[in-house]
C-alpha cells in the first residue's frame, strides 16, 4: 500500500515527464558516444589487420639491348629501362624497424611428366618437335625452299612417323608442308653446302625427300591440339585432315635465350640459325648417326623438345598476398586455400595454380604433380598467353636440380589491375602459366644473395603508415639520387587503401573520445541534479508516509523504486535513440572524414579502392550488447538519490512537511 501511494504521486507528478526526458537525453548522448568510440577502435584493428602496406622495388640504369649497364659508349643505349639484376644487395635498404619483412621470389621450370603444358584451348605452350620420319610416297617429294620470304604454297605428301622428341603428339600420316623459316640470303650461303649434302646433289634452292630414306626435322605446328582421353597426348580437332607445318630451328636447345630490351615492350628472343651455329633443320638421319658434333646438337635439341613441351614455370616465395597483382586485388583465391604460415616456414610440398592453368591442364583441387626443376635465364613476367617467356630448357641448362611431388592446395583466378604509371607493367604482372610453391620446399637453389632481383620478384613489406620512415631511410643511403654507371633503386608504395581511410578513422577516433568524454560528464552531472531535485520533490511524500506510521526503511525504498522506473524508461529510450543515433551520426562524421582525407591529398601510397574488400567491414555500425551495458551508466540517478534522501530520511516527520506561510 506504501509503494502504490508514492507510484501514483509520481504518475501525478508535473515533473515525471521531464525527469524521463532528461534521462533519455543523456543517455542517448552516452550510448552514441561510447558506440561511437568502441567502433572507432574496432575499426582502426580492422585496418591494421587487414590492410597491408608493400614498397617494390625497381632497378633502373642505362643498358644496351642485353640489359647490360652501358656508361661509355652512349651509342650502345637503348634506354633508361627497369631489369633484372643479379645478386643486387639490398640488405640495406631491408635494414630498417619499420619493415616487418620481405620476400625475394625465385623462377624456375619444372618438367612435369605425361602433361604437356598448353597456352590455350588448343595451343601448346612451345608447339614445337623433332621428327625422325620417312616419307611414304612411291616418288620423291620435291620441297621449295624460299631463303628471302615467307613462302605460302603448299606441298602434300604422306609420312610415317618412326620417333617423336616430344612424345606428345598423335600426328595424321598425311602433311602439308609451308615453308623453311629461313629468311636470308645468309641463310643461303650459309647452309648451301649441308642442303647439297642433304639432296646428295647440286640443289640448294629444293630439297628432294627420297622414300625408304630415314630424316630428321625440326617442326612448327602451330594451334589445333587438345588434350584426348589418354593422358599426355595431344590430337588435332579433325585428325583426318593434314598437318600443315614448317621447318624451323628449335627455340629448346637455343644458345642463346635472352630478354631483348632494344624494343619498347622487352620479350624474349632466341639467337638462332647460323649466328647460333645451328646446323641446318632438316637432315638425313644416316649424315646425324656419322657426325659426332651434329648427332650432340640433335641430341640436345630431342631432350630440351622432351623437356620444354612439358615445362611449366614455378616460382617459390613466402608470401603469395605480397606479390603485387595479388595485393592490389589483381588475383584472389577463387577455390581451396592459401599456403599457410607454416607450410612457408617447413616447405610444405604445395602449391597454387589459376583457374586458366587449371582449366587447360585439367587440373583439380588435391591433384599431386611431379615436378622436376631446372634453371633458365630471360626473366619478363608477363601476363600475355601469346609471350614466349615460360621456361624452355636449353644447351646452358643444368640438370634437374630439385625433384618433388606436390599437392594443389588452392586455384586463384585474376582481375584488371592498374598501379602507378611509371611503375614497369612487367612488376605488377602475375602471369596465369606460374605454379606457386614454398620458398622452402625447393631444395638446392642459389643463396638469396646470388638471386635475380626484378620488381616482379622482390616486395619488401612495411608497417602501416610508415612510407614517410621508410623514404627517410632510403633517403639517408643515398638510393634515390641516380647515378651514372650503376643500377638506381625506384620504389613505389601500395597499401590497399591504408592511407586513405587511417586518416579518417583516426579523426574519427579523436572525435568519439571527445564525445564520450562530453557525455561521461553531462550524464554524470545531470544525474546528480535529478537525484537532487526528485529527492526534494519527495520530501513531502516521506513525511506524510511517516506521520501515517511507514517505517523510514519503507520510505526509502518507495522512493528508489520510483527513481527505478523513471531510470529504466529513460535508459530504454534513450538506448534506442542512442543506438540509432550512433549509425546515423558516426557514418555521417566517417564520410566527412574520409573526404576530407581523399581531397586533402595527404595520402602517399597508390591505392585501388574498389578492389578492397576490407572497405566493407569499415562502416560505423553500433553494438547492441554494448548499448544495453552502456545504458546501465543511468543507475547514477538512483545511486546519488539514496545519498541525497538519507541526509533527510532520519529527521523528524514534521521537519519533512512544507513550513506554514513557506
Amino acid at each position: 500500500m506504501h509503494l502504490k501511494i508514492f507510484l501514483q504521486q509520481l504518475k501525478r507528478g508535473k515533473k515525471t515527464g521531464l525527469y524521463i526526458l532528461l534521462l533519455m537525453v543523456v543517455v542517448a548522448f552516452f550510448v552514441m558516444s561510447i558506440n561511437l568510440y568502441h567502433n572507432s577502435r574496432a575499426n582502426l584493428q580492422t585496418v591494421e589487420e587487414n590492410y597491408s602496406t608493400i614498397a617494390l622495388m625497381e632497378l633502373y640504369g642505362e643498358i644496351d639491348e642485353y640489359g647490360n649497364l652501358v656508361s661509355g659508349d652512349k651509342e650502345q643505349v637503348v634506354g633508361y629501362e627497369s631489369v633484372t639484376v643479379e645478386g643486387f644487395d639490398f640488405s640495406k635498404i631491408v635494414d630498417t624497424d619499420c619493415v616487418t619483412h620481405w620476400d625475394l621470389r625465385s623462377r624456375y621450370g619444372a618438367y612435369i611428366e605425361n602433361h604437356v603444358s598448353m597456352q590455350g584451348k588448343g595451343f601448346p605452350m612451345l608447339g614445337e618437335d623433332v621428327l625422325r620420319f620417312r616419307i611414304a610416297e612411291a616418288e620423291p617429294v620435291v620441297l621449295s625452299v624460299n631463303w628471302e620470304e615467307y613462302d605460302s604454297s603448299n606441298t602434300e605428301f604422306k609420312v610415317e612417323i618412326i620417333d617423336s622428341a616430344a612424345g606428345c603428339y598423335a600426328y595424321p600420316d598425311e602433311w602439308r608442308f609451308g615453308n623453311f623459316s629461313l629468311y636470308s640470303l645468309d641463310c643461303r650461303n650459309y647452309y648451301a653446302e649441308q642442303v647439297k649434302q642433304l639432296n646428295r646433289n647440286e640443289d640448294v634452292d629444293y630439297i628432294t625427300l627420297y622414300p625408304n630414306e630415314e630424316y630428321v626435322m625440326v617442326i612448327g605446328m602451330g594451334s589445333g591440339w587438345y588434350p584426348s582421353e589418354e593422358q599426355g597426348l595431344l590430337r588435332r580437332e579433325r585428325e583426318d585432315s593434314a598437318l600443315s607445318l614448317y621447318s624451323t630451328f628449335s627455340r629448346a636447345g637455343a644458345l642463346n635465350y635472352r630478354v631483348d630490351y632494344s624494343t619498347a615492350n622487352d620479350f624474349t628472343t632466341y639467337t638462332q640459325g647460323p649466328e647460333a651455329g645451328e646446323f641446318f633443320p632438316l637432315q638425313r638421319w644416316e649424315d646425324v648417326q656419322n657426325n659426332t658434333e651434329m648427332k650432340i646438337y640433335f641430341e640436345e635439341i630431342q631432350k630440351g623438345t622432351q623437356i620444354t613441351n612439358h615445362a611449366f614455370s614455378v616460382t617459390t616465395t613466402n608470401d603469395l598476398e605480397g606479390i603485387a597483382a595479388y595485393h592490389l586485388g589483381g588475383a584472389s583465391l577463387k577455390e581451396g586455400r592459401l599456403i599457410t604460415e607454416e607450410e612457408y616456414a617447413s616447405g610444405a610440398k604445395v602449391c597454387l595454380i589459376s583457374d586458366q592453368m587449371a582449366s587447360y591442364q585439367q587440373w583439380e583441387i588435391g591433384d599431386k604433380l611431379p615436378m622436376k626443376f631446372f634453371e633458365y635465364s630471360g626473366f619478363v613476367n608477363r601476363d600475355s598467353q601469346t609471350q614466349w617467356d615460360y621456361p624452355v630448357w636449353n644447351r646452358q641448362t643444368e640438370e634437374f636440380f630439385h625433384e618433388a611431388e606436390y599437392e594443389i592446395v588452392g586455384i586463384y583466378t585474376q582481375n584488371e589491375v592498374s598501379g602507378n604509371s611509371d611503375i614497369s607493367k612487367t612488376t605488377l604482372a602475375m602471369p596465369w602459366f606460374n605454379i606457386y610453391v614454398p620458398d622452402a620446399s625447393v631444395e638446392n637453389q642459389p643463396p638469396m644473395e646470388e638471386r635475380p632481383v626484378h620488381g616482379g620478384l622482390f616486395t619488401i613489406h612495411l608497417l602501416n603508415g610508415s612510407i614517410d620512415e621508410f623514404n627517410e631511410h632510403i633517403t639517408a643511403l643515398g638510393l634515390l639520387e641516380e647515378k651514372e654507371g650503376q643500377f638506381n633503386p625506384k620504389f613505389s608504395f601500395y597499401d590497399q587503401g591504408y592511407s586513405v581511410v587511417q586518416p579518417g578513422l583516426e579523426a574519427m577516433n579523436g572525435t568519439a573520445k571527445l564525445l564520450l568524454a562530453l557525455s561521461s560528464l553531462l550524464l554524470l552531472v545531470t544525474c546528480v541534479l535529478l537525484a537532487f531535485f526528485f529527492a526534494q520533490n519527495q520530501k513531502q511524500s516521506v513525511g506524510i508516509f511517516r506521520m501515517l506510521g511507514g517505517s523510514k526503511r519503507k520510505a526509502l525504498t518507495a522512493v528508489l523504486i520510483c527513481a527505478l522506473v523513471l531510470t529504466v524508461i529513460g535508459a530504454a529510450l534513450g538506448g534506442i535513440l542512442g543506438f540509432g543515433l550512433a549509425e546515423f551520426v558516426g557514418e555521417n562524421i566517417n564520410k566527412n572524414n574520409l573526404a576530407k582525407s581523399q581531397d586533402a591529398a595527404t595520402y602517399q601510397a597508390y591505392v585501388l579502392q574498389s578492389d578492397n574488400d576490407q572497405m566493407q567491414d569499415l562502416a560505423v555500425k553500433a553494438n547492441l550488447s554494448l548499448t544495453v551495458v552502456s545504458t546501465a551508466a543511468s543507475m547514477i540517478f538512483p545511486m546519488m538519490l539514496i545519498l541525497f534522501v538519507l541526509l533527510y530520511i532520519n529527521q523528524e516527520p514534521r521537519e519533512l512537511l512544507p513550513k506554514s506561510g513557506g
